[in-house]
C-alpha cells in the first residue's frame, strides 16, 4: 500500500478506520499506474519525459506520458513533490483541453489520494459524464462522496458498481466503511466479511480484521468513529483532536511527523518563542504548488489547530537555508483567518 497517505502515530478506533478508507484510496491509485503501465522502469525515464514535454508543451500523449509517469514514481518513492509534479501535468493537459478524459481520471485520482476532496468530487463527475461503465472510477467517486460527508449518494454508486460486479473489493470495503458511517453495524460486518475474502493480500486482510473488530466497539468509541471518515476528509489533515491534557506543541509536533508530504521532509520543530513553531523542512516545493493544492494545506493546517487556545504562528522553514516559505495563523482568534507568506 502506498504511503503517501498519512502513518499514524495514536491508532485509535476513529482512525483505524480512516486509515483504512485512506488505504482504499491508495490501492485505487496505485491502479492508475497498473492500468497506464507505469512502473519503476518508466519512471526511470521521467528526466527524458520531462525533457519532451517541454520540447512539445502542446503534444497531450506526451504530457500525458510524463504525468502517468510521476504518479507512479510518487507511488514507489512515496514523494509528495513527485505527486505535485504530476498535478500540474495532469492540469496542464486540462488548460489545453479541458474535457481530456485521462487527465480528469488521472487528476481526481491523485485528489482523492492527497485528500484534496473537495477538487475530487469537481472532477469524477465531469469524467462519468463521459465514461459511464467505468466502475472502477465510480467506486473512486463513491469513495470521494464518503469521505466527502455524503455517505447516501456513495452507497447509490457502490449499489451501481456491486450489481455489475459483486466480486470487487474496493467497492466491498467502501461499502462497509459507507455501512458504518451510516450507523447500520450490521451491514457494515456483512460487507467487511465479505471484502476481506476479496481482500487482495494478507496485509489487507489484516486492516479488514481490525475493521471488523472496531466494529464491536462500545458506543461512545463508535460514536467517535462514525465521524471519522467525513472529519478527517484530508488525509494532509492528520493531526490529533485539540486536547486539554495534550500541549500545544505535541499536537503540532505530531501533526507534521504524521504529514503525508512534510513528515518525510521534517527536520525538527523548534519554538524561538512561545507562540511561535517554526518547522523545518527540506526540499518543500511551495512554489511549485498548485494553487489549490497550496489553499487546501493551509486550510487543513488551520483546521487541525482551530481547538487551541492559545494564538500560535506556525512557520514552515527551509532547513538548509533558513529561507521562510509560509507564516501560518492558527488557534485563538486566528484560526479561521490570518494570512500567509511564501
Amino acid at each position: 500500500m502506498s504511503q503517501i497517505t498519512p502513518t499514524f502515530l495514536f491508532l485509535s478506533v476513529a482512525l483505524l478506520i480512516w486509515s483504512l478508507a485512506a488505504g482504499v484510496s491508495s490501492y485505487l491509485a496505485q491502479d492508475f499506474a497498473r492500468e497506464h503501465g507505469v512502473s519503476a522502469q518508466g519512471a526511470a525515464n521521467i528526466e527524458a519525459l520531462k525533457t519532451a514535454a517541454a520540447e512539445r508543451p502542446k503534444d497531450i500523449e506526451t504530457q500525458m506520458q510524463l504525468a502517468g509517469a510521476l504518479v507512479g514514481e510518487a507511488l514507489r518513492t512515496s514523494n509528495g513533490g513527485i505527486l505535485m509534479e504530476a498535478v500540474r501535468a495532469f492540469s496542464h493537459v486540462l488548460d489545453l483541453e479541458p474535457e481530456h478524459p485521462g487527465a480528469l481520471l488521472g487528476l481526481a485520482k491523485v485528489c482523492l489520494d492527497a485528500g484534496i476532496i473537495d477538487k475530487a468530487l469537481e472532477l469524477y463527475p465531469r469524467y462519468l459524464k463521459q465514461r459511464p461503465e467505468d466502475l472502477q472510477a465510480k467506486t473512486d467517486f463513491a469513495l470521494a462522496l464518503l469521505r466527502g460527508g455524503q455517505a447516501a449518494e456513495a452507497k447509490t454508486k457502490l449499489d451501481e458498481v456491486l450489481a455489475v460486479q459483486p466480486s470487487a473489493f474496493p467497492a466491498q470495503i467502501t461499502l462497509a466503511l459507507v455501512y458504518r458511517e451510516l450507523g447500520d453495524i450490521a451491514q457494515a460486518k456483512e460487507a467487511a466479511q465479505k471484502a476481506q475474502d476479496l481482500a487482495p493480500d494478507p496485509e489487507v486482510k489484516q486492516q479488514v480484521a481490525q475493521f471488523m473488530k472496531s466494529l464491536d466497539a462500545p458506543s461512545g468509541e463508535a460514536g467517535a468513529a462514525a465521524g471519522s471518515d467525513t472529519a478527517a476528509d484530508s488525509v494532509t489533515a492528520a493531526a490529533p483532536r485539540a486536547d486539554e491534557t495534550v500541549s500545544a506543541a505535541m499536537q503540532i509536533e505530531r501533526y507534521f511527523t504524521s504529514h503525508s508530504i512534510i513528515g518525510p521532509k521534517l527536520q525538527r520543530v523548534t519554538w524561538p518563542a512561545a507562540n511561535r513553531a517554526e518547522v523545518m523542512v527540506a526540499d518543500f516545493p511551495v512554489q511549485q504548488m498548485p494553487p489549490f493544492a497550496k489553499a487546501k494545506f493551509l486550510e487543513n493546517v488551520k483546521t487541525a489547530f482551530a481547538a487551541i487556545p492559545e494564538s500560535i504562528t506556525i512557520v514552515l522553514k527551509d532547513a538548509a537555508s533558513g529561507e521562510e516559505l509560509l507564516s501560518i495563523p492558527v488557534g485563538g482568534d486566528t484560526a479561521g483567518g490570518g494570512g500567509e507568506h511564501s
